[in-house]
């Protein structure tokens, strides 16, 4: 995962204002769904033969790529909206660097309108929500680079949908995993790798911020401690509902 289980985003305190809990709650989900997401893709690649995927694998890949293109612009907006103007050197440089994602999200946002610019062009059109590329290269003596494209829909008219370039002159191990939609391009892969240690020094900033401020503050023993004490929340709900013969009384427990 992207935000470890010890992270400070996981275990905020009480002295954080309700606002800012939002804020670094919303952070942390949207990392998860990357995490979970980017992670499913890059085991894609690493099957026996990616080329018998269904067609249920293949559109759950596809959705896999736009919910990392949505949580990166979720992340963005976040960054916009509340560190303006006070963006340090890394978040200002993965701000800049995943402008693509808002750029695909807003075309999500105008599909009726991109029908009938993407109607327009000559040849066959693309698949409107566009294609996945995962390429996967291995290192050595002999070379591998394995390539997987995935087509989010029928119509793979045209040249534009190509693979992530190849370096012939670096072929190290790596593994990149690109979306193509509305003449924009987006590196997950880049994406990702860059925003786990930008939140990992966002988590330790913030609690190092909070813990100087109450030390600052002085408070009784008690007021420091119920302040530092962490918010407990819970993931998962669990209702169960039982009928009680004939008379049909109903009671809930829940956990």
């Amino acid at each position: 995962m992207l935000i470890p289980d010890d992270s400070y985003f996981r275990r905020m305190q009480a002295a954080l204002s309700i606002r800012t809990r939002l804020e670094l709650d919303a952070l942390v989900f949207s990392s998860d769904v990357i995490s979970v997401c980017y992670t499913r893709l890059a085991q894609l690649i690493v099957r026996e033969r990616p080329e018998d995927l269904d067609n249920y694998s293949r559109v759950a890949a596809i959705s896999d790529a736009w919910s990392v293109i949505d949580q990166v612009h979720v992340i963005r907006q976040i960054f916009q909206k509340n560190l303006a103007g006070r963006m340090g050197p890394m978040t200002s440089a993965w701000h800049a660097s995943t402008e693509a994602a808002t750029l695909l999200r807003n075309g999500m946002d105008h599909i009726a309108g991109n029908l009938t610019n993407l109607a327009r062009r000559s040849g066959s059109p693309p698949p409107v929500l566009g294609a996945l590329f995962i390429q996967q290269t291995i290192g050595g003596s002999i070379p591998v680079v394995k390539c997987l494209t995935l087509t989010a829909g029928q119509c793979t008219g045209g040249t534009s949908f190509n693979g992530p370039p190849i370096d012939s002159l670096d072929l190290v191990d790596r593994l990149v995993i690109e979306v193509q939609a509305f003449n924009h391009r987006f590196n997950l892969t880049t994406a990702v790798a860059s925003l786990a240690p930008l939140l990992s020094a966002m988590a330790e900033r913030v609690e190092n911020d909070v813990n100087v401020a109450l030390d600052e503050q002085q408070l009784s023993p008690a007021h420091d401690a119920a302040a530092r004490a962490v918010i407990q929340t819970h993931g998962a709900i669990v209702t169960t509902l039982h009928f009680n013969g004939d008379d049909r009384v109903m009671t809930a427990a829940g956990g």
